[in-house]
């Protein structure tokens, strides 16, 4: 079960985040803007990735 969410957390830290941020972040009109939803993925994706690796090793006995 760690694999699959190994791939989930790279493809929502390498496609989804970025994309998602990136759209709308251009409603600033700033371009500049557009490059800050990638920091922002890695930022949202840190927490999310600690979450996913307590829950898969808090299971795991011993």
């Amino acid at each position: 079960m760690p694999d699959v969410q190994e791939n989930r957390m790279g493809t929502a830290r390498q496609a989804v985040l970025p994309v998602l941020f990136a759209l709308v972040l251009r409603l600033t009109g700033n371009l500049n803007m557009i490059w800050l939803g990638y920091v922002l993925a890695e930022a949202v994706c840190i927490p999310l990735a600690l979450f996913f690796w307590n829950r898969a090793y808090a299971r795991v006995p011993g």
